[in-house]
């Protein structure tokens, strides 16, 4: 799999584009290596999770 990320990172860079990468919330190891390829947009989660996640912590505070 890597190999085929690196293969479209120099696609991407050859032509002038911006590579991108979703679903890795937790693979953040993962993330942190399709930065050094040189991806420019990396999911690490959604609205929702990060949402409920902030909603989680707060209530924590009042329990």
């Amino acid at each position: 799999m890597r190999e085929a990320y690196e293969h479209v990172a120099a696609a991407c860079r050859a032509k002038g584009k911006h590579l991108g990468v979703g679903g890795l919330n937790t693979r953040p190891d993962v993330a942190k290596d399709m930065i050094a390829l040189g991806a420019r947009y990396v999911s690490a989660g959604s609205d929702t999770g990060f949402l409920t996640s902030a909603a989680n912590a707060t209530a924590q505070l009042y329990r």
